[in-house]
């Protein structure tokens, strides 16, 4: 709080001085004659008053920078307990608690019980057209901490679970994935772990932290390129097999080219797996599979076996 008044206290200094100052070369030019030397009087002031403008508008903006920072911390302490369970199919008057509680003891092995959890309900607006995800506070970091470690027993399932990061964090960490890589970042207590080409391990909180490591290791230009190259051969001979089916291809196409093609991006980029891939672009999974796997095929023998 004391961080915040001195920014306002800040803030009101310069909004007086600004206009005390714009007041009085007002004046000056007003009043100013054709004499050579007040006309250079005035434009020295105004060259110095910018000079303090531009210099308390940027401590002004380190100041909020600091204070951002500050409170984006006190969040990140704050939800240190909890944690975000995706994928538990939703019912009607469910009881979340216990819902929670099944799924984490049967799927994870755990004991927990009912003390274990201090709050439990669902994020967002009820939609029938996917389950809301579960946010989970636990009563200790103890027990918060028993159900991470034991995660990796969801592997394979529609579950998931994630940390409860602040708005924030969770841009960063959306960055930081998108250019190394899903497999080469993950969060611990709030923090961003970033696994670097060269096998160095970083770790940033903060999106100014995240553009040093960006800068230090640009991405492959050629990576995405080739992606979607990949990715259009296989639905330009997926294509062009349809039109020698006729009707019948077309009866049995579910999906869209182009999310297709996106989704085969993503996992080739390894952006993503190939069910949150299915599940983010809406396209079968299977057939998103045998395209991905298919280097040592030709677009035409996939393309049959997505028909047949």
């Amino acid at each position: 709080m004391s961080q915040l008044a001195e920014v306002l206290s800040a803030q009101k200094t310069l909004e007086e001085s600004f206009i005390k100052k714009m007041n009085a070369l007002e004046a000056q030019i007003q009043t100013a004659g054709p004499a050579k030397d007040t006309v250079a009087k005035v434009a020295e002031e105004f060259r110095a008053f910018r000079e303090l403008v531009f210099g308390m508008l940027g401590l002004l903006r380190r100041q909020i920078s600091e204070c951002a920072q500050q409170i984006d911390e006190i969040e990140t302490r704050s939800r240190r307990k909890a944690l975000i369970v995706q994928g538990v199919a939703e019912a009607a008057s469910e009881d979340c608690t216990k819902v929670t509680l099944d799924v984490l003891n049967s799927k994870l092995g755990l004991g927990l019980t009912a003390s274990s959890l201090k709050v439990c309900h669902r994020l967002g607006q009820a939609n029938t057209n996917h389950h809301r995800p579960i946010l989970v506070k636990f009563a200790s970091v103890e027990a918060k901490m028993k159900v991470w470690r034991a995660k990796t027993g969801l592997r394979g399932s529609k579950l998931a679970l994630k940390e409860f990061l602040t708005k924030t964090r969770q841009s960063v960490f959306g960055k930081a994935r998108q250019h190394f890589g899903m497999r080469s970042c993950w969060t611990l207590d709030g923090v961003i772990f970033i696994k670097a080409p060269d096998g160095s391990r970083h770790k940033v909180m903060s999106l100014d932290e995240l553009g040093l490591l960006l800068g230090r290791y640009p991405r492959a230009q050629d990576t995405s390129t080739s992606a979607d190259k990949r990715a259009t051969e296989v639905l330009g001979g997926l294509k062009g097999t349809r039109k020698m089916s006729g009707s019948q291809s077309t009866k049995r196409k579910t999906w869209d080219e182009e999310k297709m093609a996106q989704a085969i991006k993503f996992v080739r980029e390894k952006k993503m797996g190939y069910l949150k891939a299915a599940q983010h672009f809406q396209v079968p999974r299977t057939t998103l599979f045998r395209l991905c796997q298919k280097d040592e095929q030709s677009p035409e023998v996939a393309a049959a076996k997505k028909i047949n």
